[in-house]
């Protein structure tokens, strides 16, 4: 959902992903994109468009996402992917329709629900992402992969129904006021030792589930989630239950697509290895790195995932694991 500023580890390969198709680019004619930043765009879409159908199965979505992208002086809009319209920002902000209206110039990537019924997807273009020095120091010529892989992670969440269900849930509108994230759960109890040592746990039985087939660790897994919650989210912190569940489903799917496509020979084509250590060891996101943990052990046992994620209503991150353990 909302990356910035992550310190993600080395990326190693290049992107193979099918021939993408140029984009036009009207508008402002005073906004001259960058060359580099406009083969990144048509790059995503191209890596998208195979991620979509070949990786997540599904059809292409009936009504594209609204996409913001922007670098440095003017952010580029469109609601096909195919032809975009240039118009200056004011160096400091964004225009996103959104309730609010504005998102921050820097290193940003989210996807959100829109209130007529689509979604939309920000990310902020490479040349943008080269002011941070971390990110050239670490990255260098390398980064437009990254980038690549963190629009597909968006993307994801555009065909994800909690896209809908946002609206609608019980807790819509306290996530809009409160502006819940997948890091709420984190800010609210990360001085809790007792309870990151359980987040920890959790994921290193996920990870032991997914590497052996073992059903039994995922439900030692997921009785240890269920033990955690009992104790933790209770009274004022009951709320925190269904906003983890959430995002350790809607994470962990969109992690889970992003490495799949980074080990993917059409994707980045990095090793099992490369691709591995990228998603395993990238965030210090709970909800990024608990819910890949999830997800790959759901991979494993439940062949049947997308088939209840990517539908309405979609399968909790509990729901999933309770099904890699077993239970029915």
């Amino acid at each position: 959902m909302r990356w910035i500023a992550v310190a993600y580890g080395a990326l190693l390969a290049g992107c193979a992903t099918a021939a993408p198709r140029p984009i036009d680019m009207g508008g402002d004619a005073s906004c001259v994109i960058a060359p580099a930043d406009k083969a990144f765009i048509e790059g995503g879409l191209a890596a998208w468009a195979y991620a979509e159908g070949g990786i997540a199965r599904l059809k292409p979505a009936e009504r594209r996402p609204h996409y913001v992208l922007f670098d440095g002086a003017c952010q580029y809009d469109s609601l096909d992917g195919a032809t975009w319209t240039a118009a200056w920002h004011d160096g400091k902000r964004v225009r996103i329709p959104l309730p609010g209206g504005t998102s921050e110039v820097g290193p940003v990537a989210f996807t959100a629900p829109m209130p007529d019924g689509n979604s939309m997807a920000l990310v902020a273009l490479p040349s943008v992402w080269r002011t941070i020095p971390q990110f050239e120091e670490r990255l260098g010529d390398r980064l437009d992969v990254f980038l690549t892989s963190v629009f597909v992670h968006e993307m994801t969440h555009t065909r994800e129904t909690w896209i809908r269900a946002m609206r609608s849930a019980p807790w819509a509108e306290v996530f809009r006021r409160e502006g819940l994230s997948s890091e709420t759960v984190q800010d609210r109890f990360a001085s809790n030792a007792e309870f990151v040592a359980g987040i920890a746990r959790e994921k290193q039985l996920l990870f032991e589930a997914a590497e052996t087939l073992d059903r039994q660790k995922a439900r030692q897994a997921l009785e240890a989630m269920r033990a955690r919650r009992a104790k933790w989210f209770v009274g004022d912190n009951a709320k925190y239950a269904e906003v983890e569940d959430v995002f350790l489903a809607t994470e962990g799917v969109a992690v889970l697509v992003q490495y799949f496509w980074l080990a993917d020979p059409r994707g980045a084509g990095w090793t099992a290895e490369q691709a591995m250590k990228q998603s395993r060891d990238g965030s210090g996101v709970w909800a990024l790195d608990e819910g890949f943990a999830l997800m790959l052990a759901v991979d494993r046992l439940v062949p049947d995932w997308r088939s209840r994620v990517f539908s309405e209503p979609s399968a909790t991150a509990l729901d999933l694991l309770a099904l890699a353990a077993g239970e029915t």
